[in-house]
């Protein structure tokens, strides 16, 4: 019964790490983009989140495999 409970709470942090890559990935996209903070020039453009979505498909699947 132990395993199965260390399985189903693995199966959960891995669907926490994932949530959070996103966000991360999310909230870095969004600050670039809107440009907070004037950090970045004005002329520099980056595309809208939707062009970046396919790489999400990538990336969080492995994520767990990396951690």
């Amino acid at each position: 019964m132990l395993g199965r409970k260390q399985e189903i709470n693995l199966k959960l942090n891995q669907i926490a790490d994932g949530l959070v890559l996103i966000a991360a990935f999310w909230i870095s996209h969004k600050l670039r983009y809107d440009n907070y903070g004037g950090i970045w020039p004005e002329s520099v453009k980056i595309p809208p989140f939707k062009d970046f979505i396919w790489l999400m498909a990538i990336v969080v699947p492995f994520t767990p495999l990396v951690l």
